[in-house]
Order: structure tokens, then C-alpha cells, then sequence
């Protein structure tokens, strides 16, 4: 009989897109609110109350895109999946921010948008992670999603996620501030 030894998870993080730079925790305020964006149309419902809480704490805001890549797709190939729009996304949201809050941005490659998000909160040793959700679960209706539920079970830090499809939209609302 032979026995191998168990073999060890390999401990990777999920990389960054060419161009984002990282500025060092030791030089971020003591009190991070990391959050999510993928959708132009929920940046209403996140910005405001990021801002907030970073203002009611002395802190920042991270602003976060993860940019998805194919399951068989090797993420060394993730940079070609970039695009103006992932770009155009963290832009608006600055302007929405403004200078209420010290602001900074990441863009992050993953086969699985819940890891990245978990990488950079550990990152950043983030307070508070905000987060939109569709209200749409892949299970049952008591379930809100095998990637938010990862989320909520890896990260050590307060996390907020906002249903974006029962806010009212409002075309009017253009600043955070």
C-alpha cells in the first residue's frame, strides 16, 4: 500500500489588471469601505452610502472592479477582457464621489468574482464591504447566491449588500456628495 501526503491548497490571490497600482495599508486611513462595482445602473444605490459611512469614520472609499474571466481561460490571458467600459464604470463613480472621501480604485481579474472581492477586502484590511445584489439567487428563494454567501462566510469585516432592483431609480442623482 502507498500513501501520498495530503496536499496543500495552493495560496493565490487573484491578480490585477495591468495598470493598477497598490497603495500600501500602512498609507491608507485606518477605516476602508471596499466596495464592488459591475453595474453603471447601481452605482446610485452604493455610492451614497459608502460615502457616508467612510465620512462617519474618518475613512476611504476603495472602488473595486472585478473583471471576469472565462473558467478555461488562464488568467494570464484575463488582460485582453478590459475594456473601456470597466474603466468607464470606476470613472463615474469617482465623479459621484467627488472629493467628499479620499477615493481609490482596483481592477482585478478572477474566474470567480466572490474570491477577488474577498482578496482585496483582506487586502486593504477593509471595515466594511458594500456590495449590490440582483435579488436573484441560483438556489431557492431564501437563498441570495453561492457568491455573495461565499463572501459572507470568508471575510472577517462588516458587510452590506444593497438589493438594487427594489430601489427606486432616479436619473436625477448625479453626486454623493
Amino acid at each position: 500500500y502507498g500513501y501520498s501526503r495530503p496536499r496543500q491548497k495552493e495560496q493565490t490571490r487573484t491578480p490585477l489588471a495591468r495598470g493598477t497600482k497598490i497603495t500600501p495599508v500602512t498609507e491608507l486611513p485606518s477605516y476602508r469601505v471596499l466596495v464592488a462595482v459591475a453595474n453603471i445602473n447601481t452605482l446610485p444605490s452604493l455610492i451614497p452610502t459608502a460615502v457616508a459611512a467612510a465620512k462617519r469614520n474618518d475613512g476611504m472609499v476603495m472602488l473595486l472592479n472585478v473583471i471576469p474571466v472565462p473558467g478555461l481561460t488562464p488568467i494570464s490571458r484575463g488582460r485582453e477582457f478590459v475594456e473601456d467600459e470597466n474603466r468607464a464604470l470606476i470613472t463615474r463613480a469617482k465623479e459621484m464621489i467627488g472629493d467628499a472621501v479620499l477615493v481609490d480604485e482596483m481592477f482585478r481579474l478572477s474566474h470567480r468574482p466572490s474570491q477577488a472581492i474577498v482578496d482585496t477586502a483582506k487586502e486593504i484590511n477593509a471595515n466594511l464591504v458594500i456590495m449590490g445584489w440582483s435579488g436573484k439567487g441560483s438556489e431557492s428563494e431564501s437563498s441570495i447566491g453561492r457568491n455573495i454567501e461565499q463572501i459572507y462566510n470568508t471575510i472577517n469585516c462588516e458587510v452590506l449588500t444593497i438589493q438594487t432592483d427594489r430601489l427606486p431609480k432616479d436619473p436625477d442623482y448625479t453626486s454623493a456628495k
